[in-house]
């Protein structure tokens, strides 16, 4: 019997009615995000449970008071801003106040909703159309560090050992017969392996878990 992964659960925070009503549509039909509050600047109420807040900056608003703000208000959970500018500093300056994603209000649709699913997955976000300044990428790779410790961590004892093979170059068969288990079952773990160490590729995938001390 398979358990189905819960939505999550997204607060929406922005001031213009026409935008709230576009994000709230992309989030609605986005499948495993529910919409559970909206509000033109209002915080959602303390008892009722989020996953993740989705807050609007406008030109000249402070990131920083607005981010820590968000974050006090709904009990700390990750935040991604979406920012009339797209600088690099505003982005910077998002990141280190906490948000765990950045977006220019410029992105696209699929970008808003790659951010939500990176977020969801405990990685940071930042949209590839904001310039990325030394002190951006700096404060990036060390998120993506980070990130990927506590990916690392969430693996179970047996995607552990699988891991072990994988970095050695084995390929399922093989990593299956040394484990006494099928092929399609190792394949099931190193997919899950990926998923939650946010790769698609393999040789991602190996510099990754190698980077983070994971040997035979």
């Amino acid at each position: 019997m398979t358990t189905e992964t819960p939505s999550r659960r997204v607060v929406l925070i922005e001031p213009r009615p026409l935008y709230r009503q576009m994000f709230s549509m992309l989030i609605e039909e986005t499948g495993g995000f529910d919409l559970v509050w909206r509000s033109s600047g209002e915080f959602a109420p303390r008892e009722l449970p989020c996953d993740i807040v989705l807050v609007t900056a406008g030109e000249g608003q402070d990131i920083t008071a607005l981010v820590e703000h968000v974050r006090a208000a709904h009990g700390g959970v990750p935040v991604v801003v979406i920012a009339d500018r797209d600088h690099d500093e505003v982005a910077a300056e998002a990141l280190l106040a906490g948000a765990e994603g950045f977006l220019p209000l410029t992105a696209e649709s699929a970008d808003v909703v790659r951010a939500l699913r990176a977020v969801s997955a405990g990685r940071s976000f930042v949209a590839d159309g904001v310039p990325k300044s030394g002190l951006l990428r700096a404060i990036v790779a060390l998120r993506e560090r980070s990130d990927a410790r506590k990916a690392i961590a969430m693996l179970t004892t047996r995607e552990f050992e699988v891991a072990g093979h994988f970095v050695q170059g084995r390929r399922p068969a093989e990593i299956g017969t040394q484990l006494g288990l099928s092929r399609r079952t190792v394949e099931a773990h190193i997919a899950s392996i990926y998923r939650k160490i946010g790769v698609r590729r393999r040789v991602d995938a190996l510099v990754t878990l190698s980077r983070h001390g994971i040997a035979a």
